[in-house]
């Protein structure tokens, strides 16, 4: 199973990560230099995070494995990164965005650049200035989901933690999700299911 595939999922069913169903999902998700392209980028179309960074991982399970035992470091750089990113919008840059894509009349989207959302006739140096200015972002206005297509002990050994510390002392909403056994769920890996709620309070408190 390709990360594609498992972009395309989500894409196509943002209510797998528990948005609304019709929020705008961009595959792709070109943030420019130098923080690169996102697999799937989601602007939820309400609730309290605004923009939620997708990083799809077809072959965690080797990349963790005996064969490269500091992948995980590489994953999680990739979320820093893109996160780092995303706290540079403005409340009302990711307002800016969501209207013109509401213009498209259509909630998926491929390879767009902030830039191409807004407009073609916009510079770069414009286009970030639009997104950039006003209310800064929250934290917890800014969500991290690596799926991955199956668990291994290399998974919960080293990628986990590092996401428990990252929530706990940085207060980074990071989730981590496996696809089900039928390919058409997700099932939550981290933070766990019975102590999500109890894992959230403790992180802000």
């Amino acid at each position: 199973m390709s990360e594609y595939y498992i972009t395309e999922r989500l894409a196509e069913r943002p209510d797998l990560l528990k948005y609304p169903p019709h929020s705008h999902a961009i595959e792709s998700f070109k943030w420019g230099k130098p923080s690169g392209t996102s697999d799937l980028v989601l602007f939820p179309s309400r609730g309290p995070v605004l923009i939620a960074v997708v990083e799809a991982k077809r072959a965690l399970a080797d990349e963790l494995g005996n064969r490269n035992r500091e992948a995980h470091a590489q994953v999680v750089g990739q979320l820093l990164k893109y996160y780092g990113r995303a706290r540079q919008l403005s409340v009302e840059g990711i307002q800016h965005l969501r209207r013109a894509l509401d213009a498209t009349e259509r909630h998926r989207h491929r390879a767009l650049s902030p830039k191409l959302i807004l407009s073609g006739r916009l510079t770069e140096a414009q286009a970030t200035a639009r997104i950039e200015e006003g209310t800064a972002l929250r934290a917890e206005q800014v969500a991290l989901h690596v799926v991955v297509n199956a668990t291994t002990e290399a998974l919960t050994g080293r990628l986990l933690p590092i996401c428990e510390v990252l929530a706990r002392d940085h207060r980074l909403l990071i989730n981590v999700w496996a696809l089900g056994a039928g390919r058409h769920d997700l099932v939550p890996i981290w933070p766990a299911p019975v102590a999500r709620a109890l894992g959230r309070r403790r992180v802000k408190s």
